[in-house]
This record gives C-alpha cells, structure tokens and sequence, in this order.
C-alpha cells in the first residue's frame, strides 16, 4: 500500500487542489477528452456533470478523511479504552462534517469552484465555435462580392432565358438560401440591376467592379454567351464599355 506523505495529508485537508483553476481546467480536460473517445458526441454539460461528483465525492471526502485521520491519530495520545471513546469519535466526526460542509465546502463550491468550471466550459465553447467557424469564415474570404454574385446570377438568368428575380423581400431570400448572405444587401443590388439610371455615382462604380469580377469568372467558364450579355449589361451603367469586355463578347 503506498505511504500517504505528511506533507499530502496537509495538503488534502487544506482543501486547495479542488479549487485550483489550472487543476480544474486540466481535469475538465482530461475528462472530457476521456469520455468523447468512447462518445464523440459527449456534451461539454455531462462532464461538467463528471467534475461536480468528483468535488463532492472524491475530493470533500478525500479532505474529510484526512481531517479524520488526523484527529484519530491526535486521539491515540489521549484515549486508551476505544470502545468507550468510539462512539462519541463517530458523533464528533458527523458533526465536524456537516460543520465543514456548511463553512467550507458548500461555500467553496459555490463561490470558487462552480464560477472557475463556468469560465473553463465558456471558454471551450468559444474554442468549439470557433474552429466550426474556421472553414466558413475561409470561405467568406474567397468569395464574390455580394454586387458580383447578383451580377453573376443576373447573366446566368438571361443566358438561360430565364426570367429575372423582381426587386423584393421574397426574391431576397430566395437568393439568400443560395448565397448565404444579407437579405437587405441582396434586395439593394437587385434594386440596382433593375434601375441602374437611379444610383449613385459611388453604387455605379460598385457594380461596374462587379462586372469586371463577373467577366473574370465567365472567362474561366469560356462562355461567351454570358460575356456578352456582361457587356449589354454595362453599357447601362456606363457610356463607356471596357475594352476587357469588349474584346471578350466579340
């Protein structure tokens, strides 16, 4: 049987281990780490579950017994008929326990333990979310502007003789399921496709970059048919056509 050092009696009935915020992030981790092998979808709330036991139920009682064998080994001075004195030792104990329960351990549980198990699961979510966001958030970085991708399924509606989306909340969202983005910044470039006499200079300069992504991506297609509507396009936004766009949709 291994020895219990002195100097880790103290320690367990001090009572600091448990409401140590690095041993409680590193045992949260070390749990939850050991219960997703067996459960991938083990939820960051059952192993919260898992550390209040063993608050409660490993380290309280660890700290009690040790409290305990402290006292028993003080009472070895002092009593030498143990039939007599065990009673009153197991009423002393019961007591000592609710007294420590009450003063010490509700209270560090409560007030210490729960609110540093708290940050570390908040803080694991956010890590959880974050690297779930990772691959969307590449994505956005990649992709067309929202005046593009409008650009882009405009010419893919007049190639394919299609009739375009009028300018409202129920085409925005239409095209929201498609592109994932803003109804409102959806609706705005619908509205300009359909009106192009009525923006601003700053709205025109915009879709006219926005052509100029879009004949980009139709040239990679190789699809003349779409660069040519590009070009028609334009023209209604400008009195002056690209030579880019010009030398495509010839």
């Amino acid at each position: 049987m291994r020895r219990l050092h002195p100097k880790r009696l103290i320690s367990v009935m001090m009572f600091d281990l448990p409401l140590s915020p690095n041993y409680i992030s590193t045992e949260f981790s070390r749990l939850h780490e050991y219960h997703q092998v067996q459960d991938q979808d083990w939820p960051f709330q059952a192993t919260r579950g898992k550390m209040a036991a063993e608050y409660w139920f490993r380290h309280v009682l660890a700290s009690f017994a040790a409290i305990l064998t402290g006292g028993a080994l003080v009472s070895t001075l002092f009593v030498s008929e143990w039939s007599q004195a065990l009673p009153a030792l197991v009423l002393v104990g019961a007591i000592t326990f609710l007294t420590l329960t009450g003063i010490i351990y509700y209270p560090a549980y409560k007030f210490t333990f729960l609110p540093y198990l708290e940050t570390v699961i908040s803080k694991k979510e956010a890590q959880l979310i974050k690297i779930k966001e990772e691959p969307i958030k590449r994505c956005k970085t990649t992709q067309f502007s929202i005046p593009t991708l409008t650009v882009i399924f405009y010419v893919f509606c007049k190639i394919s003789k299609s009739s375009f989306l009028p300018t409202n909340d129920e085409s925005a969202a239409l095209l929201n399921q498609l592109f994932g983005v803003t109804n409102k910044s959806l609706k705005d470039n619908l509205s300009r496709l359909e009106r192009p006499a009525r923006i601003s200079d700053r709205e025109r300069a915009e879709m006219r970059k926005a052509i100029e992504e879009a004949a980009t991506f139709f040239q990679q297609l190789n699809n003349p048919a779409a660069l040519k509507e590009l070009h028609l396009l334009e023209i209604q936004f400008s009195s002056q056509a690209p030579s880019k766009l010009t030398d495509s949709s010839k």
